[in-house]
């Protein structure tokens, strides 16, 4: 099957969950039936580079996220599932065709934690609202990591990780997938649910350690002891993720920008962006444990998580889906990456952001101007 055929295919199976899902109030619901009708016009107008489907999914979503303001205000419709769906479905819409602002899809992303918060998790166990919710969770996660308001991700509490795992928002997989594996998938979401805490804490005093500033032995040993939990639910996550049998191969890059001769080849895409988000994570606590001065050395570790990264990217990135997939690993090993490798990340960067304007370079920082980082 070409590469074409199979971003063909990871447009078709996105864009068919969001199908599946029933709406009595569909055909009558404008802010729903708006929300569908620009995503899906957005995907597939970049998937056949159709110019005038990309125009018109634009003008329709000017004209969506109006009704859904308007949805919003209303004493009852705002915490219905029509209203919600479409809330989603525009934050969608935003992470891949982009707005006049670069972080308007993560003000929404945070719109609608607050809105699934007033909702409760009884409103997101069953039915479209699971399955919603499943698909949404990482991004979710991901806007908690980056732009914190408090110092959990709410999907993170007890009362929310038993809807991320046990909820029955099954139908975001398809109905041949094993019983292990949706459990496997869940299980790295809970995982992840825990990182924002862990920047919450850890970013500060790595910035105060690196800056040589005396940090509080007490807050040291907290982080310490939070990273290496997490650190340890992350490891023993990895085991079971590795009875699924993913075998990566090495095979020539045909990039030829590329650093690296030898890449890896995922064979599932989505499985793909799993991997590099544990390799991403591991990258984060490893590190504020070296900072920590725990007893195990990582740095060597360091060095080779962030190049499996690096080396995934052109599987994992391929396709309409592709920079999708890896946005969260990408800009971690930004983080770790060495100049000349930061400047190699942001040329792919340009390139991502014309599929999914998530990866705007403007949302990075600007290349480290020190000798640190990983080659």
């Amino acid at each position: 099957m070409t590469q074409t055929k199979l971003a063909s295919k990871d447009v078709s199976t996105f864009l068919g969950f969001f199908g599946r899902l029933k709406f009595e109030e569909l055909g009558t619901a404008a802010a729903l039936d708006g929300a569908i009708c620009c995503l899906s016009l957005h995907l597939m107008g970049k998937e056949l580079a159709d110019e005038s489907l990309i125009a018109r999914s634009r003008t329709v979503y000017g004209w969506s996220l109006g009704a859904l303001q308007g949805t919003l205000r209303h004493p009852t419709k705002w915490k219905t599932s029509e209203t919600y769906c479409s809330a989603v479905l525009l934050c969608f819409f935003e992470l891949f065709a982009g707005t006049s602002s670069p972080e308007t899809w993560l003000q929404h992303a945070q719109g609608i934690a607050t809105l699934m918060e007033q909702r409760g998790p009884a409103a997101h166990t069953q039915g479209n609202d699971a399955a919603i919710l499943f698909s949404f969770r990482g991004i979710l996660i991901m806007s908690s990591l980056f732009f914190p308001t408090s110092d959990k991700c709410f999907l993170a509490r007890p009362e929310w990780r038993k809807v991320i795992y046990d909820g029955t928002g099954q139908s975001i997989y398809s109905p041949e997938t094993p019983e292990f594996s949706m459990q496997v998938v869940n299980s790295f979401f809970l995982c992840l649910a825990d990182m924002p805490e862990v920047m919450w804490w850890g970013y500060p005093i790595r910035e105060a350690l690196m800056a040589g500033r005396r940090v509080s032995p007490k807050r040291i040993q907290h982080l310490a002891e939070l990273t290496a939990a997490n650190h340890e639910r992350f490891t023993a996550w990895y085991e079971d993720f590795k009875k699924l049998g993913v075998e990566l191969k090495e095979v020539p890059s045909q990039d030829p920008s590329s650093p690296f001769q030898l890449v890896l080849e995922h064979p599932v895409g989505w499985l793909g962006s799993m991997h590099m988000g544990y390799w991403a994570s591991m990258l984060i606590l490893q590190e504020l444990l070296i900072k920590c001065q725990w007893p195990v050395d990582y740095r060597e570790s360091q060095k080779e998580l962030m190049h499996n990264i690096l080396r995934s990217i052109e599987s994992v990135g391929s396709g309409t889906m592709g920079p999708f997939r890896l946005g969260y690993s990408i800009r971690i090993a930004y983080e770790f990456a060495n100049v000349e490798t930061q400047r190699w990340i942001i040329s792919l960067l340009d390139k991502f952001s014309k599929r999914y304007a998530a990866t705007d370079k403007n949302s990075y920082p600007s290349p480290r101007v020190d000798a640190q980082g990983y080659s």
